[in-house]
């Protein structure tokens, strides 16, 4: 398709497809309704694809190496799965306000640039593992009902997570944090794993609340860890030869213990004013 395909508006009651190495330029899909699957695996998008405010009643498929420019779907509402794994995003991918019935998929090698994902609303897991992601990636405000897994050698630059809210374990194990990781105010109702040599530049968790435990284990912060007025349901464990510079507790409200052993700390450690429910380890 050598010009651009409208299809504002458009309501098409089963499934839509532009699949299998088809290749397009600019595609408009303002306000459409899909009653099926919208599937573009494979294909070649050469210009923007504008679906803002599309409903698909299915899920919406950008994946097995697909290749798109800028994508709009703020405010989109998809019952199913989003899934773009293994593709390449070289524009912007815009997702605010957008509504994701069940997981959002950004894995297995796939290439993202900038992504915008504010107040958007996620069912199921949002997962990034071992993907590539080349600008920031701005996720305030947005809701997750199950896990954010961006683990296996992930690789980010600067990530926004304030007053964001995940219904289960948020996991970076592994993964590269290159720029600031924001998450003041996040909330994560279960665990937050932060370990198996992940490298992180300077991470703020100020008054973030975590359910369950913290996880910080033979990992590297290049930058300051502020956890000032965090509130962790259970355990704050950075051991197994953690390297951190300034770390900032102060004020934080542990339920149980606060575990440093065997981790080297080339900066200050501020816990003035910290609530330590029961054992604090620093051997």
């Amino acid at each position: 398709f050598g010009d651009k395909l409208n299809m504002d508006g458009i309501e098409v009651g089963k499934h839509l497809f532009m699949r299998e190495n088809a290749r397009f330029r600019e595609i408009g899909l303002t306000a459409a309704k899909i009653g099926g699957q919208l599937i573009m695996d494979g294909s070649t998008f050469d210009g923007q694809i504008i679906m803002n405010g599309t409903e698909v009643g299915q899920s919406l498929f950008m994946r097995e190496q697909a290749s798109f420019q800028g994508v709009d779907l703020t405010a989109a509402k998809i019952s199913g799965q989003l899934n773009m794994s293994r593709s390449a995003f070289k524009g912007l991918l815009s997702l605010n306000g957008a509504v994701v019935g069940q997981h959002l998929f950004m894995s297995e090698q796939a290439s993202f640039h900038e992504i915008e994902l504010t107040g958007a609303r996620i069912g199921g897991q949002l997962i990034m593992d071992g993907s590539t992601f080349h600008d920031k990636i701005t996720m305030s405000g947005t809701e997750v009902g199950q896990d954010i897994s961006m683990r296996d050698k992930a690789s980010f630059q600067e990530v926004d997570l304030t007053n964001s809210k995940i219904g289960g374990q948020l996991i970076m194990d592994g993964s590269t944090f290159d720029a600031t990781l924001a998450m003041s105010g996040a909330e994560v109702l279960q665990d937050l794993f932060m370990q198996k040599q992940a490298g992180f530049q300077e991470v703020n968790l100020t008054n973030a609340k975590i359910g369950g435990q913290v996880y910080i284990n033979g990992s590297t912060f290049a930058g300051r860890l502020v956890m000032n007025g965090v509130k962790v349901g259970q355990s704050i464990l950075i051991r197994e030869q953690t390297k951190l510079k300034e770390v900032n507790l102060a004020n934080a409200k542990i339920g149980r213990h606060l575990d440093l052993s065997d981790s080297t700390f080339d900066g200050p450690l501020h816990l003035g004013g910290a609530d330590i429910g029961d054992s604090l380890f620093a051997r």
